[in-house]
């Protein structure tokens, strides 16, 4: 088209009338049909924002993909030309929160050492030998402090690594403030109105007294026991709670002890921890 534009100005310089008929049909009618053909500046406009609005829309089409040579893609159902591999179809969206997607190629994916496997539901574990050590489970452990000032007498367990059962007798402590106490609670029970027949808990003039012997650790049994027969317990009695072995024994014979002070400790060795180190 161009050399027959360059070659116009030269037909119109020269005889028209030289050329023969068939010449000039002939001439006419490529002019014609090229300038049909040629696209005005507006349309070649138009025609390129949207080819390039059609290119956009073809990458989020769905294309077809070679599972081993990403770099295959097909437009259509097709073979892999490399391993004859079936294109699997894929589709490529937007995120949601317009986050960067990076395709690494094969050659960095060896690199990194990238592995991939099907999601499935199991167990996951690893063997790992270390180091561990035995010791004792918290939620089985019971510490055994003195409920009050006073000296040991008469220990029923002597030393650590002995095995004891719930309600044991540990020892007995004598505490001046125990024997205060109970006086206070037997006179409480002289002064009650509300007859002798009624429960010992239920006695309005012996609450105070009775929150305090309990506060020092004594049974509701015994402090019955004190209030029906109205003689003073010279010693405080210590139990076990709880089955176990004596891992700690903190005491001896006439040894005196502050109120709060840990005396044992009991621990249920029926299930133990172990404590290993991982690194």
């Amino acid at each position: 088209m161009l050399l027959f534009f360059s070659g116009v100005p030269q037909l119109r310089n020269r005889d028209v009338l030289a050329l023969s008929p068939i010449k000039i049909s002939l001439l006419v009618f490529l002019y014609l049909l090229l300038t049909a053909c040629s696209p005005s500046p507006d349309t070649t406009a138009g025609k390129t924002e949207e080819s390039a609005a059609e290119h956009a829309v073809k990458h989020l089409q769905s294309h077809y993909v070679c599972p081993m040579h990403p770099k295959i893609s097909r437009d259509a159902p097709a073979s892999c030309p490399i391993c004859g591999m079936d294109l699997v179809k894929q589709k490529i969206t937007r995120s949601k929160d317009n986050s960067i997607v990076i395709d690494l190629t094969p050659n960095v994916i060896q690199k990194l050492g990238v592995k991939t496997e099907a999601v499935e539901k199991g167990r996951l574990w690893k063997y790992i030998k270390t180091v561990g050590y035995v010791t004792y489970d918290e939620n089985r452990v019971k510490v055994i402090r003195a409920p009050t000032d006073g000296w040991v007498e008469n220990l029923g367990v002597r030393r650590a690594g002995l095995q004891v059962k719930k309600g044991q007798l540990l020892m007995e402590l004598y505490s001046p403030e125990f024997l205060a106490a109970q006086k206070t609670f037997i006179a409480a029970q002289k002064k009650d109105k509300s007859g002798v027949l009624k429960k010992y808990g239920q006695r309005k003039e012996s609450v105070g007294v009775r929150d305090h012997l309990r506060y020092m650790g004594i049974s509701d049994s015994l402090m019955n026991e004190i209030a029906r027969t109205g003689r003073v317990q010279h010693r405080i009695p210590i139990y076990t709670h709880q089955y176990g072995n004596i891992i700690r024994h903190n005491v001896r014979k006439h040894q005196y002890v502050w109120e709060g002070e840990p005396m044992f400790m009991v621990a249920d060795l029926s299930s133990v921890w172990i404590e290993a180190n991982v690194y």
